[in-house]
């Protein structure tokens, strides 16, 4: 959690350096930067995020969900890959914490994601530009606990045979997303997307846990 609220404070120091920079370049130079030279991002996502889990017992599916916040950090660089049309590959990353608190009793967990999108720029306006992304992602989960119901912490990625249930949670899952970004000025970002879980989060016999997550983001182009 510290190390979260570390990279969490450096990241806004440098979004607010870079909007700093920014402000100070509109002095010397009128020319908006071109979206056709690709870009440069950093932002911040606010992404609520859904733990679906699936149980089959005594031939009886059972199905729960747990309902997760999330707050995310990211950078993001794009480049052109056509010369005739303004399609863009945006590659980055991302660092997640998740959380559920409910009577001192819940999960969190802390993510590093790589997602690697198709995007492609539709100027709407002078000043405005829609662009619509789809892509894959790959994320490592760095941690994850929950509490007992003594208030100890359990580790989820390690194999337990107690109230954990015995099933342990993949360090490693593959996933897809898509959205759209509308561009102010060619500086400014807001953004909503949906991302998915391909591989579960828990995959055992009889057991399933599968996320997914709506984003919105602030970010800011340079």
């Amino acid at each position: 959690m510290r190390t979260f609220k570390f990279v969490f404070t450096a990241m806004v120091l440098l979004i607010s350096g870079v909007a700093s920079a920014q402000k100070g370049s509109q002095v010397t130079s009128d020319e908006p930067r071109q979206l056709s030279e690709g870009w440069n991002m950093v932002y911040v996502q606010f992404a609520p995020t859904r733990e679906q889990s699936t149980y089959e017992l005594g031939g009886q599916t059972l199905k729960g969900n747990l309902n997760l916040t999330g707050l995310a950090l990211g950078y993001a660089h794009a480049f052109g890959v056509s010369s005739s049309m303004p399609l863009f590959v945006q590659v980055g990353g991302e660092l997640k914490y998740s959380f559920n608190k409910k009577d001192d009793h819940g999960d969190s967990f802390v993510s590093l994601k790589v997602p690697v999108s198709l995007t492609y720029d539709v100027p709407l306006t002078e000043r405005f530009d829609l662009l619509p992304f789809a892509g894959i992602y790959g994320r490592y989960n760095v941690s994850g606990t929950t509490k007992d119901s003594n208030g100890n912490d359990v580790n989820l990625f390690e194999k337990r045979t107690d109230e954990a249930g015995g099933v342990t949670f993949e360090r490693f899952q593959l996933g897809w997303q898509a959205g759209c970004n509308l561009i102010y000025k060619q500086r400014y970002m807001i953004g909503a997307s949906y991302s998915r879980d391909i591989s579960k989060l828990v995959q055992t016999t009889g057991i399933k846990y599968t996320t997914f997550a709506f984003n919105i983001s602030l970010g800011l182009l340079f």
